[in-house]
């Protein structure tokens, strides 16, 4: 319950008056207020301040995160979050209005620290940053290395113990940074572009030891993943415990789950190496044994008493295939002869049917004139012409006497 002075009936108060005492009224009995609502119309104010609303189905409230406040929040305040914002309750007398001066501010439903992580993680991946496509390979056998990191820390002599025991050739270029603390982001920038004015500088680590969330920060920051996004070296990162993944992790060239590691990604053992070599040696020796008994069994086939068989065994499989070839081809044949025979038959008895020897011995006879023209019609004949009759047997001479006309005729 608010504790109001009740001013007595008699006293007239200016409009300055009485603002002041209702401003201190409230502040002191909002002096320490939490607060969850909905951003609305933010603007972040080119002098650094914050301005937004908060607001729910019911009200409105104007709220202020002055620059020395809101330096430390690490995410992006956007239309339409939820969030939890911590502060006192403020009023401004020239226009009686009131705003909540804000001091802190979480987001609702996620940690503020993975919140910022996954808004840059996405902005980066927008501008094609997180492709894979653009990752480069890091050297085999690189001899000059650049490391970014904290000089005074126990990664980097984790890291040069690695590298010296693996590949004492191996030259180190350390661009010293401070990695943990406000500012060290810059610094890590800077150490970075650096290493860029040194020639020969084949690969570059950015490194450090393991830590909490807050510790590792400045490598989910934008400055150092767009500067080892744009390095023209390429950078193996190596930040923190394997279960650690960083914005830098995933915008470098090659991930190492740690800073030794990094450095054993990136200096091979001699050792290792000879064993490779004779591992490699042993496979080319197998490979060329395997391809020169191969050709062994190639010119094998060109030996005189080789090609010579291989000839007797193609000349007896194409005997094999012509005989085959015949048999069907005299098949064919017979089976054609047998329909051609079929059809000479068919067509000899229709011409033995049209034989006109054939029609005389059914008793017809085939006449002829004197001239030995067929006669073929009884006006053709005159009596006493001499006709011949061919008939079955032999010729009959015949002298018309009479002729007998068709009465159809």
């Amino acid at each position: 319950m608010l504790d109001i002075q009740h001013p007595s009936k008699t006293e007239i108060l200016t409009v300055t008056k009485l603002s002041e005492k209702i401003k201190q009224v409230f502040t002191r009995s909002f002096n320490a207020i939490t607060v969850v609502g909905e951003v609305s119309n933010f603007k972040a104010h080119s002098t650094g301040h914050w301005y937004f609303s908060l607001k729910d189905e019911g009200a409105t409230i104007a709220c202020i995160c002055f620059k020395g406040s809101n330096s430390s929040i690490k995410f992006k305040i956007e239309d339409g979050m939820q969030i939890v914002i911590r502060g006192h309750l403020d009023i401004y007398a020239p226009r009686g209005s009131y705003s909540i001066i804000v001091s802190g501010i979480e987001p609702v439903g996620v940690g503020s620290w993975q919140l910022a992580f996954d808004q840059l993680k996405a902005e980066l991946d927008q501008m094609g940053l997180l492709d894979p496509i653009r990752k480069r390979p890091i050297p085999l056998f690189p001899k000059k290395i650049g490391i970014v990191t904290s000089p005074t820390g126990a990664a980097l002599q984790d890291m040069i113990s690695a590298l010296r025991r693996r590949n004492q050739s191996v030259n180190i270029i350390i661009s010293p940074a401070k990695v943990q603390g406000d500012g060290c982001e810059l610094e890590i920038v800077e150490a970075i572009h650096n290493l860029h004015k040194i020639p020969d500088i084949e690969v570059i680590l950015v490194c450090r030891g393991g830590g909490s969330i807050e510790d590792l920060w400045a490598f989910n920051t934008k400055e150092v993943a767009l500067a080892v996004a744009s390095s023209e070296i390429p950078i193996i990162s190596g930040i923190g415990h394997e279960t650690d993944i960083t914005i830098c992790d995933l915008v470098a060239d090659l991930r190492a789950p740690t800073p030794t590691a990094a450095a054993e990604l990136v200096a091979a053992n001699i050792n290792e190496l000879m064993d490779r070599l004779k591992f490699l040696n042993f496979q080319l020796i197998h490979k060329l044994e395997n391809k020169i008994k191969g050709l062994q069994r190639i010119l094998a086939k060109f030996e005189p008493v080789n090609i010579i068989n291989n000839l007797h065994n193609r000349l007896s499989h194409e005997k094999i295939r012509l005989n085959l070839i015949e048999n069907k081809l005299n098949t064919r044949i017979d089976i054609l002869l047998n329909k051609k025979l079929q059809i000479t038959s068919i067509y000899n008895n229709k011409l033995s049917d049209l034989n006109p020897l054939n029609i005389l011995k059914r008793g017809y006879a085939v006449i002829y004139d004197d001239n030995n023209n067929i006669v073929s019609k009884a006006s053709d004949v005159k009596i006493g012409s001499n006709l011949t009759l061919n008939l079955d047997g032999g010729k009959v001479l015949v002298e018309v006497k009479q002729i007998i006309n068709d009465p159809k005729e």
